[in-house]
């Protein structure tokens, strides 16, 4: 049979499939080791429990999940590929939704969470993300409830309100 195919297809075509093949399987083996040591530093940062489950396959997405603050049951759109026509494009907005949380988790705008889909550029996002210095307050984006108290003082007048209340009941505890 081997001789079969080297009559058929000449041995420098053979080469150089085996040489595709093996670089191949190399640079994803690496792309597969930074993202487990990405997923690593993530879990650190936002006080994940079981970090180490970023270097194996299907658990690294259950880590995702995790850190991002979303159920576990994310890990369930890796079956919906097998779909036909509809489920990659479902697995991939998943997956851009779970990096979404985790940008906010990390003190970045949501939209990094989208350029997950750019290649390349998402090696570099999620560099940052991991071992990135953390935004200043002025770096980070405003959050809805910030724009939601801008647009109503009465509320922040009432939550002030509260705040001191607050503060003066912890003192007469602290006299007490």
């Amino acid at each position: 049979m081997n001789g079969l195919i080297e009559s058929l297809v000449p041995s420098s075509i053979i080469t150089v499939i085996e040489t595709m093949i093996l670089a191949f399987i190399i640079i994803f083996t690496a792309l597969d080791i930074y993202v487990g040591f990405v997923l690593k530093a993530l879990a650190k940062k936002t006080n994940t429990p079981k970090a180490w489950m970023g270097f194996i396959p299907i658990t690294n997405v259950y880590l995702m999940a995790k850190i991002a603050g979303l159920s576990g049951w994310y890990t369930t759109s890796l079956g919906l590929a097998l779909i036909p026509y509809v489920g990659g494009p479902i697995t991939i907005a998943t997956f851009a939704y779970i990096w979404i949380n985790i940008a906010k988790k990390t003190g970045r705008p949501g939209w990094w969470g989208i350029m997950i889909l750019v290649p390349i550029i998402n090696l570099i996002l999620i560099g940052i993300m991991a071992w990135g210095k953390e935004p200043t307050r002025e770096e980070q984006p405003i959050s809805e409830q910030t724009i939601e108290r801008q647009n109503n003082p009465e509320q922040n007048i009432q939550e002030q309100t509260y705040q001191n209340n607050q503060y003066q009941n912890d003192e007469e505890n602290i006299k007490l």
